[in-house]
């Protein structure tokens, strides 16, 4: 018998969003920053004024030179905090809006995902044909797509990292996933950010949908 490892990276979403259209028309995963979306606790701000570190950089590189991706400018960002090892609140407060711009996005996205019926959806099919041989997946996506498509196949999983998930399939998510969170931190949120944490090491849990859209 074969075995088979998954990787899944952006290619996935943008082909379930080919397979749902027209439902999916404005959530277009290669253009997140285009994304309407609100700020948790204020529906009438979009997210992007709500982080304004992140804003300004994104128009920096915008004004630098055109024709960049969402993810070029996700890239050059993130080549502006690796710089120095030990980075001053600033760049920390920098990463930490992205971080939060990356999980309220994703999380808003896997809503709009979990509201529609995937049924019928060529990666499901092959999943349900492929579960004796599917010994484990590699997602670098935040969204929760190959979650959805594992569980409609009937197949458990677990993360890597996640406390309370220890059987089924293994999914390593180096990237991380809208719904982990820390186990042990628990700071208040509003915004603009005022606090920071960052390299830390506390196991992670598993958030409930109903938390996704909470800062």
């Amino acid at each position: 018998m074969h075995r088979i490892g998954l990787i899944v990276g952006n290619g996935l979403p943008i082909d379930l969003r080919g397979f749902l259209s027209p439902s999916l028309e404005v959530w277009d995963p290669q253009h997140p920053l285009d994304w309407q979306l609100w700020t948790p606790g204020k529906r009438d701000t979009h997210l992007l004024k709500s982080l304004p570190g992140f804003a300004k950089a994104i128009e920096e590189i915008k004004q630098m030179e055109g024709g960049f991706s969402d993810f070029d400018i996700f890239d050059r960002i993130l080549q502006r905090l690796t710089r120095t090892p030990d980075p001053d609140f600033e760049r920390a407060l920098l990463e930490a809006e992205v971080r939060h711009f990356l999980a309220i996005a994703y999380s808003h996205f896997q809503l709009q995902v979990d509201s529609l019926d995937i049924e019928g959806w060529p990666w499901l099919t092959w999943i349900r044909g492929s579960k004796a041989e599917l010994v484990g997946v590699v997602s670098f996506n935040y969204d929760l797509i190959i979650e959805r498509a594992l569980e409609d196949a009937g197949l458990r999983f677990h993360r890597f990292g996640v406390r309370l998930e220890d059987t089924g399939i293994p999914i390593l998510k180096p990237h991380g996933s809208i719904d982990f969170d820390v186990e042990e931190i628990r700071m208040p949120v509003k915004y603009p950010l005022q606090n920071v944490a960052l390299r830390n090491d506390f196991p992670l849990r598993r958030l409930d949908r109903i938390e996704f859209l909470q800062p």
